[in-house]
């Protein structure tokens, strides 16, 4: 499972996909539309897991609306990589 952090100009979003195409395909489905895949693809930053789990611990909750922490989010990366699910973590605020 590889970890992919969507940059400007598109929406950020945290993606959990086991490529850069699944990671496209999620994208649409859940965060935004996609014009321009190969712009689509630089906006992409491949994270490692640590990176994942840092970024990954800044997301609000919507139940706290407080970031979710390290523990919380360690918890959710592992599970995410035994289950091998792609997954949206998170997604801009200003989609919420």
């Amino acid at each position: 499972m590889k970890f992919f952090k969507v940059k400007a100009p598109c929406y950020y979003a945290l993606i959990a996909a086991s490529n850069e195409e699944e990671c496209a395909d999620l994208y649409e489905q859940v965060v935004a539309d996609i014009e321009d895949r190969e712009e689509f693809f630089r906006c992409l930053q491949s994270l490692d897991q640590n990176e994942a789990i840092e970024e990954n611990a800044e997301t609000i909750s919507e139940k706290t609306l407080e970031p979710i922490g390290m523990e919380e989010s360690t918890k959710e990366i592992f599970s995410i990589i035994d289950e091998q699910k792609s997954y949206v973590l998170s997604i801009d605020s200003a989609l919420v």
